[in-house]
């Protein structure tokens, strides 16, 4: 695969990058990932505008880049239509590390079955952005798969319900799509701010709410979302068993 570091499009193999700054050495950076499809990029600005709003807040300096003219070229250059993007800015001494990953988009075509985590998790100011201090989402993912289970629902220590480790909860009782609130301490994902934007689908209202960990039993379905792979429907959470959900998100 080819990858763009630094204003260069090459293969991620023997790349010479400084290690001695903050990005390397304490994960302190900002990243984006989504599905890119050749001269379409979903929702780009979005997730532009989202890494601008992440470097502000942790005073990393935001490249101003025609990012669909690399992308469209990565395409190109790796002879491929559909590519999981990961755009990545580290923050170095005096300047900002940018990285494009470019990998072959790997679709779910499966139900996942989620296990809560055990313990809370607690307010941290990192809980709502996509940083590279990512190792306690990589630690618990493993967990989940460790038990045999797909991913891991956090909650926080009052008990609602918040996101797994790499998407969004919507949860579906009485014509009503419900999503843990904004004020929660959450990622504001892309595709979960597109389905709140829509406000009802399929005759279905969708709002945000706090959900209480002890009454899932009470929803009929479940379905996650990232900006990779758009949609993915859940079977379980624990023993909890689900219906399963066909929203028709395409209009």
């Amino acid at each position: 695969m080819i990858w763009y570091i630094n204003g260069v499009y090459r293969e991620p193999v023997n790349v010479e990058l400084n290690i001695n700054n903050s990005g390397f050495l304490h994960g302190y950076g900002v990243f984006t990932t989504f599905l890119f499809t050749r001269n379409n990029a979903y929702n780009l600005k979005m997730h532009t505008d989202r890494l601008k709003d992440a470097c502000k807040r942790f005073n990393i300096h935001y490249p101003e880049f025609e990012f669909s003219h690399i992308l469209n070229k990565l395409a190109d250059m790796n002879n491929m239509d559909r590519l999981r993007i990961r755009i990545l800015l580290r923050k170095a001494l005096d300047s900002t590390t940018v990285i494009i990953t470019a990998d072959e988009f790997q679709a779910v075509n499966r139900s996942f079955r989620l296990v809560t985590c055990k313990e809370p998790r607690h307010a941290n100011p990192l809980n709502k952005y996509k940083t590279t201090n990512y190792m306690l989402p990589l630690y618990y993912k493993q967990q989940a798969l460790d038990k045999g289970f797909d991913d891991m629902l956090f909650y926080d220590i009052e008990g609602n319900i918040l996101e797994t480790c790499f998407a969004n909860i919507f949860l579906v009782r009485n014509r009503h799509i419900y999503t843990p609130a904004s004020t929660l301490e959450l990622l504001p994902g892309i595709t979960r701010r597109l389905i709140l934007e829509r406000k009802v689908i399929d005759n279905y209202k969708i709002l945000e709410a706090q959900i209480s960990l002890n009454k899932l039993a009470e929803y009929e379905s479940v379905f996650l979302t990232n900006a990779v792979h758009g949609i993915i429907k859940v079977e379980s959470i624990d023993d909890i068993i689900y219906k399963p959900c066909d929203f028709d998100f395409r209009h």
